[in-house]
């Protein structure tokens, strides 16, 4: 019996079916995505990658940085992250806890400029809405370090810490070395990341005289702000005076 042709479809036709309208992660995805394998979060990050983030689980984008913690799945969650991170603020959109922050500022890193351009712009912008002023390390780095390459010149070694560009091979890596946009655009997400993350601890700054409880800090101690004080708000309380000193010693 002849075996039966695969049908070729047009071009047109692959297109087509290829622009599908999002949906959200299934039930059964959400549960992948919380796996202890690998390979099952892999499936479920590629599906999680063309989904719909406002209509999927609140869970899900903390399952999918909780991915970012494996050298497995780490590249995948970073191109799924790609679509999610622009929805990520702390003024009303999708938010992370203080794990998942930490886990994607680690990443953030040591990720590529050149490899993982859109991750890094994403990141970089959601750290930036979350407020994470610990990510202005993060973002001068990529400020001072990812040098823009000239066309057709790539550097014997991989400036952010990789293997040499001989060990992998010219024909393969060079070309994202020609493409400077990707490097325009690592650069202009840190600073304008940096640009605000510098103005949110400014005015963290000038709130130290009057703090608030739910933001108390760590290293000094606190008293109750005075009652008899105009303007008086119960709300708020003072950093602590230090001790008067000893008149007799």
């Amino acid at each position: 019996m002849a075996s039966r042709l695969r049908k070729v479809r047009p071009r047109s036709a692959r297109r087509k079916r290829a622009a599908v309208a999002p949906v959200a992660v299934s039930p059964g995805d959400v549960a992948r995505l919380g796996s202890r394998w690998p390979w099952v979060r892999m499936l479920a990050l590629k599906r999680a990658q063309a989904a719909d983030p406002l209509s999927s689980a609140p869970q899900c984008l903390e399952l999918i940085v909780n991915s970012l913690a494996s050298r497995w799945t780490r590249n995948a969650a970073r191109r799924a992250l790609v679509t999610w991170l622009p929805l990520v603020s702390n003024r009303g959109g999708l938010r992370l806890g203080d794990r998942q922050v930490v886990l994607l500022r680690q990443t953030t890193r040591r990720s590529l400029p050149y490899r993982h351009a859109s991750f890094v712009v994403a990141a970089l912008g959601a750290l930036a809405r979350l407020d994470d002023v610990e990510s202005r390390s993060v973002a001068e780095q990529f400020l001072t370090d990812a040098v823009q390459v000239p066309t057709g010149a790539a550097p014997a070694h991989d400036p952010w810490g990789g293997l040499p560009q001989s060990f992998w091979g010219t024909q393969r890596w060079a070309q994202p070395y020609d493409q400077l946009e990707r490097f325009s655009q690592v650069r202009r997400a840190a600073g304008e990341c940096l640009q605000h993350l510098n103005l949110v601890q400014e005015q963290r700054l000038q709130r130290g005289v009057l703090v608030s409880p739910a933001d108390p800090p760590t290293d000094v101690l606190l008293r109750p702000a005075d009652p008899r004080t105009p303007g008086h708000d119960p709300t708020l309380v003072r950093p602590a005076s230090p001790p008067e000193p000893n008149a007799r010693g």
